[in-house]
């Protein structure tokens, strides 16, 4: 069409001919992109074929390789874990033969084992005071405990709640005489649990022999010093006959031993214990 007709055309007439031109512009790139992606598959499918068909020819040769190298991977694993297994053997066996001794003198009666099954089995017990534990044995069946015990300012409280007729609640102090008693059930319900772990961790022992002391200050010098409260010895059938109903007061008082408790029950200082060797002692907490 002349220059001149396309000046002469209504623009009406020219935005149709624009549409049909720029559809077939859309459709030639549609077109194009297509052939592409079928020129890249087809360059795709094609270098598959050569790969399989390289690896084809190349499987007699490769494969006896790889396949020994995976045998003697296989191998080595095999090696690995029988020596590991072998390994674990022993030291299981090991162990095994060093626990049977060592129950075997456990049973005997040995000292030194006796100590740390006791130590072992009074480690496990937890208390609501701060209570330190010393364990000797030097004959077989009897072992003695060393008890530091907790002072009674940080277990007995010295006031107790009262109810007033009005109906209000008051603080008063406690009697001495009271402080005192359950003090004593304390300390002595303490030994008597202790003595009860200690026959639990050893069917050797026989005899279970209990002191504790307590740390006073010397009134003019301010020097700390034990002051030791009762030595009582317990045997295992007077241990285990005893029962939350017991009272440890009343059985501390009944069985041999050293204790002397006044009658505001104030448990007055004894001398320290003969077997009592603070530097030959091991210590379990």
């Amino acid at each position: 069409m002349p220059w001149g007709m396309w000046r002469g055309l209504p623009l009406a007439g020219f935005l149709p001919l624009a549409f049909l031109w720029t559809e077939r512009w859309f459709l030639g790139i549609a077109l194009a992109a297509m052939s592409v992606g079928a020129i890249a598959a087809a360059m795709h499918l094609v270098r598959g074929a050569r790969a399989w068909l390289e690896a084809r020819r190349a499987f007699p040769e490769v494969w006896p390789r790889h396949l020994r190298e995976l045998e003697r991977a296989y191998a080595e694993a095999v090696l690995e874990h029988e020596r590991r297994t072998e390994e674990e053997r022993l030291a299981h066996a090991r162990a095994e033969e060093e626990r049977i001794a060592k129950l075997e003198k456990l049973i005997d009666g040995d000292p030194e084992v006796t100590i740390e099954a006791v130590e072992q089995s009074i480690g496990l017990l937890d208390f609501p005071f701060e209570t330190r534990c010393e364990v000797l044995s030097r004959e077989p069946g009897v072992v003695q405990l060393a008890i530091d015990l907790p002072e009674i300012e940080d277990t007995i409280p010295e006031t107790t709640a009262r109810a007033l007729k009005d109906g209000t609640i008051r603080e008063v102090n406690r009697t001495k005489t009271d402080q005192n008693r359950d003090y004593a059930f304390l300390v002595t319900g303490l030994a008597l649990q202790l003595a009860r772990a200690t026959f639990a961790s050893s069917p050797a022992l026989r005899k279970v022999v209990v002191a504790a002391y307590t740390q006073r200050r010397r009134p003019r010098t301010g020097v700390l010093e034990d002051h030791w409260l009762f030595e009582l010895e317990l045997d295992r059938a007077t241990v285990e006959a005893a029962s939350s109903r017991t009272d440890p007061v009343a059985l501390a008082l009944k069985v041999p031993g050293r204790i002397d408790l006044r009658s505001n029950h104030h448990l007055r200082h004894i001398d320290p214990p003969a077997w009592w060797n603070p530097p030959d002692a091991p210590m379990a907490s």
